[in-house]
């Protein structure tokens, strides 16, 4: 597990530049998240290209996302919030997952203009 800073970030972005690829998806959440009280760490898959980011407010609520580009082996523990696509089969946006994120964590209000930043 890496805690997600932006210095990570960069280096990423800049890693993915370099090889002729635009800002991932998941750069641009971490990005913003990182404006947020939430604690941010990513664990990137080594057998696929799926990224798990893991969120943590204060130690009482906690979060996973997974950003992948193929839909996910159906898990018996059901522990990921949010992926392309939700536990019923329905894709999801990444802005869809900013909302999901900001309501479960009770940031609305105070990070909301965040889900306006996501493309």
């Amino acid at each position: 597990m890496i805690r997600v800073t932006q210095e990570l970030i960069e280096e990423r972005y800049n890693l993915a530049k370099a090889q002729g690829h635009s800002k991932a998806k998941w750069l641009v959440f971490c990005e913003l998240l990182l404006k947020t009280p939430l604690k941010v760490e990513l664990c990137a898959s080594k057998s696929t290209r799926s990224k798990y980011i893991y969120l943590y407010l204060k130690g009482k609520k906690k979060m996973k996302v997974r950003f992948s580009d193929h839909r996910e082996a159906v898990s018996a523990k059901r522990d990921t919030h949010f992926v392309g696509h939700d536990l019923k089969g329905n894709k999801v946006t990444t802005k869809q997952m900013m909302e999901r994120v900001l309501v479960h964590f009770d940031l609305m209000e105070s990070h909301g203009y965040l889900y306006h930043m996501v493309k």
